[in-house]
């Protein structure tokens, strides 16, 4: 059973992040019937997804100390009714936010850790996901009223002008789920390791925008040549294209307009990076610019969704890299990650 959310392609990318988890895990509605299970669950009860679906959670876990718990209460634990293999595992339930489900995370050591970071994971996409399509849709539903309530003599331009926002509204909209479902694939495909030609993605890219760079006037900066490195040639191109779109976007009005891309060898691993001299961002905003959905500081005057760094982070980790960004407002900014040798 697919995980219901406002929109289809939004309820793939949660259900991506939720099979994702290591752990032994299941989704609750407020009735407590269990919604979803990912396959840890199934192999722990040595039982087929599709068997454990739409039974009460009830049937499987003693909720509270007393087996009389609330399921819907957040902090609460749950155990195993019937021992396994694995002896009686222990469970703990968090609540989803802009949601009514319950999710049910078993708790061990070797999982906790990961566990924790994707069930934070998956409570932000919620709660971003939530919040981010509440707006256009509040938007369209009030200009469709306002069209309703015209009479026949209200003049075209007006009419024009709630078409115009019902349509920028709807753009908008439909750009969010685009990149709902960028993230959510690049959190669930697999990856296909190859000989990469880094400067071959970035010529790509740069021909890609050549006619934004061309209208900007910017000075696009590079190395003679890039490494050739081992890597996920689709992973590795959206990287690219992420982050000069993202410089492309952040520019500004500056005068010497210019994009840099470098790279150093640290012997066991490469650092690139993508620099631009824009806007840039409050130092305290630095950290949060990865996050889903979070566009800091001037970046809000910009068009976008917030998701193209956090699609980038997602893939460097995937590599086994590390990225950071670092920037200064009216300085610009840079973004270096690592990718091992």
């Amino acid at each position: 059973m697919m995980i219901e959310t406002t929109s289809p392609t939004a309820s793939a990318a949660i259900q991506s992040l939720f099979c994702q988890l290591p752990a032994p895990a299941l989704l609750l509605d407020r009735r407590g019937a269990i919604v979803t299970v990912n396959l840890a669950f199934a192999e722990l009860l040595q039982l087929y997804p599709e068997q454990i679906v739409g039974h009460a959670a009830t049937e499987y876990l003693r909720f509270g100390e007393s087996g009389r718990g609330d399921h819907s209460v957040a902090g609460s634990v749950a155990r195993l009714r019937r021992a396994t293999d694995r002896g009686s595992q222990e469970f703990k339930v968090s609540s989803l936010p802009g949601t009514s489900y319950r999710l049910v995370l078993a708790c061990s050591p070797e999982t906790q850790t990961y566990a924790s970071r994707r069930e934070g994971e998956l409570q932000h996409l919620f709660y971003s996901i939530s919040h981010n399509l509440k707006s256009p849709v509040v938007s369209i539903q009030g200009f469709a009223d306002l069209l309703m309530e015209t009479d026949p003599d209200t003049p075209l331009r007006e009419v024009r002008h709630y078409l115009e926002r019902i349509q920028h509204n709807a753009l908008h909209m439909n750009k969010i789920i685009h990149d709902i479902l960028e993230f959510s694939k690049f959190s669930r495909r697999a990856q296909r390791f190859e000989t990469v030609d880094l400067d071959e993605i970035v010529t790509t890219v740069q021909s890609e925008n050549l006619f934004r760079l061309k209208e900007k006037n910017v000075r696009f900066v590079r190395p003679e040549a890039l490494p050739q490195i081992q890597g996920d040639y689709e992973g590795l191109l959206t990287v690219y294209a992420n982050l000069i779109d993202n410089a492309l976007k952040y520019i500004g009005e500056t005068s010497e307009p210019e994009i840099e891309i470098g790279y150093r060898d640290n012997g066991r691993f490469y650092t690139f990076w993508v620099r631009d001299n824009g806007v840039g961002v409050a130092e305290e905003d630095c950290e949060r610019v990865f996050n889903l959905f979070e566009r800091a500081g001037a970046s809000k005057q910009v068009e976008g969704t917030g998701v193209g760094l956090a699609i980038v982070k997602q893939i460097v980790e995937r590599h086994g890299g590390l990225v950071t960004f670092r920037s200064k407002p009216g300085l610009g900014s840079v973004v270096y990650f690592t990718i091992p040798k």
